[in-house]
């Protein structure tokens, strides 16, 4: 509302903007640039992320030399990018049982304690293309390093989506664990992963127990 109380009272003045000095209008430029560039904001970005922090720097000079629409859309581009990069480099994190507690947490916390012959592993994206070759032999490692497994748990909490190659992946496990007389059992698994394996090809897929927490799961797995 001042803004346009302001252009209104100035407006008689307009026919005298071509007598105003470049470096005055320059000034003015600067001084609303400098209004509108956080540079408290950008701090902040570094310190929680350096990729954000990419993309956040190149979108200012790119509405600035592109114009704000394909500026605005390069750095969309390259928060696509980033987000792609970060699903197609997963973690996969075996987990232990702390003591004295059913809460289970990765292993090397002080007082979390590897569950002789149950493997609990977790994985922190979905499950699709980009990260399904990642998937596969992280999870073959993990069972390398446990030889005396008989159970297997996977703690689907942060897998929001199982695509097609995703769940061939997991079928090539659950086949191969099954061959070896080793079971798998899925633990908070959302509504829509339970979906996708309960409508998978596969018997063993389809078939898969799940169960609502990681310890109901293991426990389940001890008492067989």
């Amino acid at each position: 509302m001042v803004a346009a109380l302001v252009a209104l009272v100035l407006s008689p003045l307009a026919a005298y903007a071509h007598q105003i000095p470049m470096a005055v209008l320059a000034g003015v430029l600067f001084f609303i640039a400098g209004r509108l560039i956080k540079v408290d904001q950008f701090r902040a970005i570094w310190r929680a992320s350096h990729a954000e922090f990419v993309v956040a720097f190149v979108s200012g000079p790119g509405v600035i030399v592109l114009g704000v629409e394909l500026g605005i859309a390069v750095a969309v581009g390259l928060a696509i990018v980033m987000r792609t990069w970060r699903s197609a480099r997963p973690h996969m994190v075996e987990l232990g049982r702390r003591r004295g507690t059913t809460s289970w947490e990765p292993i090397g916390r002080h007082d979390v304690e590897h569950v002789d012959h149950v493997l609990v592993v977790f994985f922190d994206e979905a499950l699709y293309f980009a990260n399904s070759g990642v998937f596969r032999r992280e999870f073959h490692e993990l069972l390398a390093k446990n030889p005396s497994t008989k159970h297997v748990v996977l703690d689907a909490v942060a897998m929001s989506d199982v695509g097609y190659t995703g769940l061939l992946a997991l079928t090539e496990i659950v086949t191969d664990l099954d061959a070896e007389d080793l079971d798998v059992l899925v633990a908070r698994a959302n509504d829509t992963v339970r979906r996708q394996l309960a409508n998978a090809v596969d018997r063993r897929v389809r078939g898969l127990k799940h169960f609502d927490s990681v310890d109901a799961a293991a426990t389940h797995a001890m008492g067989k």
